[in-house]
């Protein structure tokens, strides 16, 4: 089963065999012992994601295992209490905007741009709390609209799969707190 959400997923086999090794851990501690197996599948696949630095939501491996995102929320939770006892971070910022403009095909330059405005405004008081695929989304639309690229706040909101609200909630946040400028070269 792993495997299959693996393959689903397009992961790398590093993550595969380190969600085995999650889920041999579990039933070892006999804390998969009458569980379902695909909610102990989705949640050490995203568990191995995140150990591996891959980064994929909640709502992919969820999907990829055919389960619901609260199924696999809870399971995610009990491995991360019963079997993995040290903090495995979620994916950062920089990681969700490469995907996001991955997955979108936006030009590399809108992803330059974004990664710059991630690691210069990069404190705790604007991430502290917040999804970071609701960040790197903002920081995503506002790189779109200063280099001129057209694309709607409700595409990359959908990409980033989050909704339009949280990606303008970051970026009123964002610009509340930062001045932001632009600076203007010479038109070649």
């Amino acid at each position: 089963r792993i495997t299959e959400v693996c393959d689903n997923l397009s992961l790398p086999k590093n993550v595969a065999e380190t969600a085995a090794h999650i889920y041999r851990t579990s039933v070892r501690l006999k804390v998969a012992k009458s569980k379902s197996i695909m909610g102990m599948t989705a949640a050490v696949v995203l568990l191995a994601c995140r150990k591996c630095g891959v980064s994929r939501t909640l709502k992919e491996v969820a999907r990829a295992a055919g389960i619901e995102k609260g199924a696999a929320a809870k399971y995610f939770r009990l491995i991360l209490k019963d079997v993995e006892k040290d903090y495995v971070p979620p994916p950062s910022v920089e990681k969700h905007i490469s995907k996001l403009v991955n997955t979108a095909k936006i030009d590399p330059r809108v992803e330059h741009l974004a990664l710059y405005l991630s690691r210069s405004t990069n404190d705790s008081k604007i991430s502290s709390g917040k999804a970071p695929a609701g960040l790197a989304a903002a920081y995503v639309y506002m790189s779109c609209v200063m280099r001129g690229e057209h694309l709607p706040q409700r595409e990359i909101a959908e990409f980033a799969e989050v909704t339009e609200v949280t990606v303008r909630n970051r970026c009123r946040e964002l610009l509340d707190n930062y001045i932001i400028r632009q600076k203007m070269g010479p038109a070649e």
